[in-house]
């Protein structure tokens, strides 16, 4: 369930939030002057004027949307989700799991990460830091986390070995 629940965080929105009248630089045209560090600004709000005690590492993504008024705009902000955090630090783990011959090869595809344990063996889909976890561990994955390139289209299956040409694997 928890699995599942991370999953669909993924794609939601209750994670994000939108501020209004956030001072912005502008120019004398009242353009936005870019690049606006969006996440320094919330963090401050957030931390001064909500009392919130937020760091940097609690922000997600955010970005000035529409257009500046009197040099103030709006600020969409997606915030990290305290049950999916560890979730998105395969980053660091997976490079030094490769370097250390633990996996054959990693890759995402439309916001999936999938491994491959050795150059024969099927792809399998990472659903949580568990999965790696896993794979640490030696445990062999459930038979719905492996997906082989032939349950694919052709067409997909073209667009999965050249993004794989291109990570190197």
């Amino acid at each position: 369930m928890d699995s599942r629940l991370e999953s669909q965080e993924q794609y939601s929105r209750r994670t994000s939030l939108r501020f209004h009248n956030i001072q912005v630089p502008v120019d004398g045209h009242g353009k936005i002057l870019h690049p606006v560090n969006t996440d320094d600004k919330i963090r401050s709000i957030c931390n001064n004027q909500l009392g919130l005690n937020l760091s940097i590492n609690d922000i997600s993504r955010s970005h000035v949307i529409g257009k500046a008024k009197y040099g103030k705009c709006q600020v969409i902000v997606r915030f990290m989700s305290y049950r999916t955090r560890d979730m998105n630090r395969p980053d660091k783990k997976l490079p030094q799991m490769k370097y250390n011959n633990q996996i054959y090869a990693y890759w995402t595809s439309d916001g999936r990460i999938f491994v491959k344990r050795a150059e024969n063996s099927r792809k399998e889909l990472i659903n949580s830091f568990g999965d790696i976890s896993d794979i640490e561990r030696g445990i062999t994955a459930s038979p719905n986390q492996q997906r082989s390139n032939t349950d694919r289209s052709p067409e997909a299956n073209e667009v999965n070995n050249s993004q794989q040409s291109n990570n190197g694997e």
